[in-house]
């Protein structure tokens, strides 16, 4: 009963963080779509996923050995200090290759007139992750939450600013991150005290040997996610235009409602599954987590879907209207992408991160060669079913695969019901003409999926409610 109130606990703290930073993603869309065109909200898009591209393959992916390795001498201070000296002295590194960096990506004229802003925001993400991850291993959740909720109000106000009021565009959208990251990493200095931790005869190169063992191998994950989640962009950019770019980053952004409340509990997840992992029952308290997880999210999405064709054209401009029809199927994607995140756990706990390697890498080709194929032929949807299919194969590879680790025990009868509800309402938006049968029809199905996972999960409800109780 503990490791349950412990989870959800740990979840609701960093919900109070990450909830403001993930729902500005999805409040501001409005003013990006109304002061900026298409056009140059598929560049800023474009510029962040670049980013998330770079990020992984500079800092060699540091920031999660960081949260592993300090987890690991929770209760050796002098231990702890060692990781995020030498954490920092590798980044310090990478933002030394990055500033070197500069002349190379101007020769070939990588986002010219903004590489600058590149550069630095570059720099600042990899610091900004590293103390991030530093502040949830110490502890230090509330702080956490704190920087979390401060980020996204000044995010907001400076994108306010530099958007409506000096109509800067696609300069003030990049100035608002700069200045908030910054931010961000000073308060996560002081709160951290890294003017005591951080020390250059701390820096080990031993131990610097093997985080980086244990990050590597998290690199080709990273760039796999980044295939599967953000070449699509290029893709379609390639073979369609800019203008349905934009479209497709608008469309993932009403996902973002779901993967707002995955990445949440995904933070909280990865501290129980690093607790539990030497625990003789983790087998069933896994099982039944990803029970009632998978649940939640297939009623979730139901319950998103038909509200799509009502919702989408009151927040956003006309010109991107046409997005709603492929958010079902970016939902779907974002639904196996929390799957195979939830089973990836498993792997960084038992340190057999080359499992990460293989089923990303798997899943990043697989996502390649489905662009490649529905992209030129079915524009975005076919964009949207590349990202889902290849998520959807990541996870069957990774359910398998664990099991010599943690045995997984699914119940399909259940899993396969929830999967198809969800694939007739995406079905459903293709055929139904008329507006308000189409309301009238995934609303039933939402209920009919509510009532099933309802019942099916009757003694798993009374005993969250306990929980939540105490």
């Amino acid at each position: 009963m503990e490791k349950y109130k412990k989870l959800i606990g740990n979840s609701l703290v960093f919900a109070i963080g990450n909830f403001g930073s993930k729902a500005i993603n999805i409040l501001m869309v409005p003013l990006y779509t109304f002061f900026m065109t298409p056009g140059e909200y598929g560049v800023v898009d474009l510029f962040n996923t670049t980013i998330s591209l770079f990020l992984p393959i500079i800092t060699i992916s540091i920031s999660e050995a960081v949260i592993r390795f300090t987890l690991d001498k929770i209760n050796e201070e002098k231990s702890v200090n060692k990781v995020l000296s030498n954490a920092i002295f590798i980044n310090v590194i990478s933002i030394l290759i990055c500033t070197l960096l500069y002349p190379v990506l101007s020769y070939f004229e990588l986002f010219e007139g903004y590489l600058f802003m590149f550069i630095l925001l570059l720099s600042l993400n990899q610091l900004e992750a590293t103390y991030t991850q530093f502040t949830r291993a110490i502890g230090k959740i509330k702080q956490f939450a704190i920087n979390g909720l401060v980020m996204t109000l000044l995010t907001a106000c400076f994108n306010i600013i530099f958007l409506v009021y000096m109509s800067l565009g696609t300069n003030g959208f990049l100035l608002s991150l700069i200045l908030s990251n910054s931010i961000s990493i000073i308060y996560l200095y002081f709160v951290t005290n890294s003017f005591e931790r951080v020390k250059i005869r701390l820096i080990d190169f031993k131990l610097i040997k093997y985080m980086i063992k244990y990050s590597i191998p998290l690199i080709p994950n990273m760039i796999m996610w980044w295939l599967i989640n953000s070449s699509t962009r290029y893709f379609i950019l390639f073979f369609v235009d800019a203008t349905a770019n934009g479209i497709f980053a608008v469309a993932n952004k009403i996902p973002t409602i779901l993967s707002m409340f995955t990445s949440i509990f995904q933070q909280a997840w990865q501290l129980s599954v690093f607790e539990e992992f030497k625990n003789n029952d983790k087998d069933k308290f896994y099982s039944q987590v990803f029970k009632i997880y998978y649940k939640l999210l297939f009623t979730l999405s139901a319950l998103i879907i038909p509200f799509l064709h009502i919702i989408v054209p009151i927040i956003i401009d006309d010109s991107f209207i046409e997005s709603w029809q492929i958010i079902p199927i970016l939902l779907v994607a974002v639904i196996y992408q929390s799957f195979s995140s939830f089973v990836g756990t498993i792997y960084t706990a038992s340190m057999n991160t080359k499992g990460i390697f293989i089923s990303s890498i798997i899943g990043g080709l697989i996502s390649v060669l489905l662009n490649f194929i529905l992209v030129p032929y079915y524009g975005l949807t076919g964009a949207g079913f590349s990202s889902a299919l290849s998520f959807v194969c990541m996870f069957v590879i990774r359910y398998y695969d664990t099991k010599k680790d943690i045995k997984l025990n699914i119940d399909f009868r259940f899993f396969i019901f929830n999967n198809i509800m969800i694939l007739l309402q995406i079905v459903l938006i293709r055929v139904i003409g008329g507006a308000t049968i189409l309301f009238v029809v995934n609303i039933l199905i939402f209920f009919i999926l509510l009532v099933f996972n309802c019942l099916s999960e009757k003694k798993g409800i009374i005993k969250l409610k306990k929980i939540i109780r105490k």
